[in-house]
């Protein structure tokens, strides 16, 4: 029953909030959109949405510089696995399909498996991180916003800022220890061995700010794209949304999708629409959200013929 419960569960909010943007559509004019599209817009998007998996590897790469001590991670070896996680992304929810398909291939037949595994969490933790910091930039800069997408971003970046600091900071780790004791024991034993692998990560600065950079760099990629793509929809010289409400939705839009669903279906939709119809109109929001949807799609699609036709090797081991 619990196995299918949960299933169950996300088919179901998959499909009210599906039905919740369906039912207002206008699909005559939603054609209409997409008919007008700027096509030489959407093909540069689309080609930065693409690009985007050497940054992503790049940052997951950088990462696990701090074990390179003990092993050899090749850019190529850690492309592909990025690409197989993109792939796995599509089929089970908030991306943790493609993560567990990262965590399966970087840690096979190695020793060290939390702390290899670990890698992938503390990249999913700087990509939520920069994200916000990015959010609150652009809500300071924007006046006349409502307050409680304002006070939302900042509860998560606050809650980001101090998770960073605990696990930069091994003294203040222990002075909150005390914390961990409403905690069972055996839980407390694995929160401690996930602390210590994340510490290695975080605490080595160098290689943490160079994939808070990459990472910087690579949201705003991805941001850009998706105002291009908005942009696409509206004849030339006739769009007047700023670059800087992207830099606040999307990331909220992104937070959204943690909810449990069909790898963000439906969520994600009404996000768009809710966030972008008082800027764009709910039936141009509906029209980048299946532009987005299909970036996904395509990103999906790439992994899979990476997963397919190419080989993904173990880590090495380095021999000292």
């Amino acid at each position: 029953m619990k196995r299918m419960l949960a299933p169950a569960l996300k088919i179901i909010i998959s499909t009210g909030f599906l039905f919740l943007v369906l039912k207002k559509v206008d699909y005559k004019f939603l054609l209409t959109i997409f008919k007008s599209a700027d096509l030489s817009l959407l093909a540069l998007a689309y080609l930065l949405i693409l690009s985007l998996t050497l940054l992503l590897a790049c940052r997951w790469y950088l990462l696990l510089q701090a074990v390179k001590e003990n092993y050899i991670f090749p850019f190529p070896l850690i492309w592909q696995m990025t690409m197989v996680g993109l792939f796995f992304n599509i089929f089970l929810p908030t991306g943790a399909g493609g993560d567990l398909a990262k965590v399966f291939f970087l840690i096979r037949n190695q020793e060290k498996k939390l702390l290899l595994g670990s890698s992938v969490l503390v990249d999913r933790f700087i990509g939520t991180l920069t994200v916000l910091t990015m959010a609150l930039i652009a809500i300071l800069l924007t006046p006349g916003l409502d307050r409680r997408v304002t006070l939302l971003v900042l509860a998560f970046f606050i809650f980001c800022c101090l998770a960073f600091v605990l696990l930069s900071s091994e003294k203040l780790a222990v002075r909150f220890s005390f914390l961990l004791r409403i905690f069972p024991l055996s839980l407390r034993e694995r929160w401690k061995h996930i602390y210590r692998a994340g510490f290695l990560y975080c605490s080595q600065r160098k290689i943490f700010i160079s994939a808070v950079g990459v990472s910087f760099l690579l949201q705003i990629v991805s941001i850009g794209a998706q105002y291009l793509m908005a942009k696409s929809l509206f004849p030339p010289a006739t769009f007047g949304v700023s670059l800087r409400i992207f830099f606040i939705y999307v990331p909220l839009i992104w937070a959204a999708t943690v909810i449990p669903s069909l790898g963000g279906l439906g969520v994600r939709e009404y996000s768009y629409v809710f966030f972008f119809s008082r800027y764009l109109g709910s039936q141009t929001s509906l029209a980048l959200s299946l532009l987005v949807l299909a970036s996904v799609l395509l990103q999906s699609t790439a992994g899979g013929i990476v997963f397919l036709l190419m080989k993904v090797p173990a880590a090495r081991i380095r021999k000292n």
